[in-house]
């Protein structure tokens, strides 16, 4: 299953905001991906990995996840890929 990497930005946001945030998209699987030697960073935008059959799916889930926080944002989502040095 491939993986995606979401980025999140919400201007004007305070630590708290992103503590929310990074609650909401853990229960929707993502994984917080901005962690400096075990202390919580929070970095604007905020970085998460989730696998998932689709872009769409995973577009939608972000969406979701972020709308809860009641904060404005914006998101990108790509595709991980593998590059192979040989």
């Amino acid at each position: 299953m491939p993986i995606f990497i979401t980025r999140v930005e919400l201007p004007s946001a305070t630590p708290k905001d992103y503590q929310e945030l990074e609650a909401e998209m853990k229960k929707a699987a993502f994984k917080d991906v901005k962690k400096t030697s075990g202390k919580k960073s929070f970095i604007n935008p905020a970085e998460f990995n989730r696998q998932g059959n689709s872009l769409l799916e995973v577009t939608g889930a972000a969406a979701k996840a972020v709308r809860k926080t009641g904060k404005n944002y914006s998101f990108t989502v790509i595709r991980e890929r593998k590059i192979s040095m040989h």
